[in-house]
């Protein structure tokens, strides 16, 4: 049985089945990343395999952790061409079984969906395991700005004073949803250097009250 109940019956719903690569993803490893030719690549939430394409295309040493049983047995077989393509079906807020040093570390929109104190203890795993000079990319991490959290709408149940399950709306059936502030991401990063901390917004001009927040970083390890 897959841990990840939740994203598990959504995968296999048919959702959520990004198959391009995430703008962002591709925009900030080419920003930040130069030269991943042979390097490895750590992806915590790897979903439907979105960004697998574009790693493939670097030539990287890929290694994706998936909670969703259902999703990894697919991706093994979509990639069993691709013997650097490594598809780990686990949690990673447990345990990051990844025995190379990482040189990036790719975080979309996977961590937010956990509470505090796994999301503290899975960046201090991802510290550990990368090398020096390595970059840890954090992309589309829900702000306490965002429509839903403001709303405060739909809430099943409250995890902690920044984490929450939805009955209802966007997140509904999605899990644990960690809602950040620029104070708590810095002190999350705080053993890295900081290169880029930005905030993006996204406002439905249909619906004024549903204004999209999140943050994108951009930490690396220097010590």
């Amino acid at each position: 049985m897959p841990f990840s109940t939740e994203w598990n019956e959504t995968y296999k719903s048919g959702t959520h089945q990004a198959v391009w690569p995430w703008s962002d993803v591709v925009s900030l490893v080419s920003r930040y990343c130069h030269d991943l030719s042979g390097k490895n690549v750590l992806e915590t939430g790897c979903g439907a395999g979105a960004n697998i394409p574009f790693f493939v295309s670097k030539n990287v040493n890929y290694y994706g952790i998936e909670g969703s049983e259902h999703q990894c047995k697919i991706l093994k077989e979509r990639f069993k061409d691709h013997p650097n393509v490594n598809i780990i079906n686990g949690d990673f807020t447990k345990s990051i079984d990844v025995d190379v040093p990482i040189h990036l570390s790719l975080d979309r929109s996977a961590l937010t969906h956990n509470c505090s104190i796994d999301i503290k203890n899975t960046i201090d795993t991802i510290y550990q395991k990368l090398a020096l000079g390595g970059v840890m990319l954090a992309i589309d991490w829900f702000a306490k700005d965002h429509y839903v959290f403001q709303s405060h709408e739909g809430v099943k149940k409250t995890i902690d004073e920044s984490t929450f399950v939805y009955e209802s709306g966007y997140f509904e059936n999605l899990g644990s949803v960690h809602f950040f502030d620029v104070e708590e991401i810095k002190k999350l990063f705080s053993n890295f250097e900081i290169i880029l901390l930005e905030e993006k917004r996204s406002r439905n001009l249909l619906d004024n009250s549903k204004t999209w927040v999140s943050y994108n970083v951009v930490a690396k390890k220097v010590k």
